[in-house]
């Protein structure tokens, strides 16, 4: 009965012409053999994959001007539906660590940091981000490390500097936070700013 029907279906293929002969005769191999063939894949289109990156960009500006308005709980929640759609997202992943951070919640603003830093190794403003987190938390070993990194790749920066001093304060190791205190303030320009203060501004 096989034969016969595979036999039906070649012939079908004839009269129909050459353009389907490759799926009819894939047909009738798999109906002779007994064999399942395999389950189609479903591609998306060029238009649907399209739309679903138009969705996440405008959640991704809706969850940012959200944060710039002062609204980080309702910035995060255009920000998870972002990231649910594509978890690697940067600037989503950076807006996100931003609204984690004015919430309180330092631990998942870290999370999502380290995220940004397996994206973006050694990017200055993740490693800042961490740092300042995890310090906030009382994770001052691992915060200085990142400290560490960040004055190595961005050492112009006095936001960076008066980190890494506040870290060393908090470990104990003094003359080097007064060393860093001293250097974030020669690189921040603000009038009247002295070593001294800045230290104190450290130690407070």
């Amino acid at each position: 009965m096989k034969v016969v029907i595979a036999v039906v279906l070649l012939l079908a293929l004839l009269v129909c012409g050459g353009a389907v002969i490759s799926g009819a005769g894939v047909a009738a191999w798999y109906f002779l053999s007994g064999q399942e063939p395999p389950p189609a894949e479903v591609a998306p289109t060029v238009a649907e994959a399209a739309a679903e990156a138009g969705l996440v960009e405008r959640e991704v500006a809706a969850g940012v001007a959200a944060l710039n308005a002062g609204d980080a709980h309702g910035a995060l929640v255009h920000l998870d539906l972002a990231l649910g759609e594509e978890p690697s997202h940067v600037e989503a992943l950076t807006a996100r660590a931003r609204a984690y951070t004015r919430l309180g919640q330092e631990d998942r603003a870290a999370s999502d940091y380290s995220t940004l830093l397996e994206l973006k190794p050694g990017d200055p403003d993740a490693l800042y981000g961490r740092a300042w987190c995890l310090h906030r938390v009382g994770q001052d070993q691992t915060a200085f490390a990142d400290a560490e990194r960040l004055v190595a790749v961005a050492p112009e920066r006095g936001d960076a500097w008066l980190l890494h001093a506040e870290c060393l304060w908090q470990l104990g190791r003094l003359d080097q936070a007064k060393a860093s205190a001293a250097r974030s303030c020669g690189l921040s320009h603000a009038p009247g700013c002295t070593a001294e203060e800045r230290y104190r501004a450290v130690t407070r």
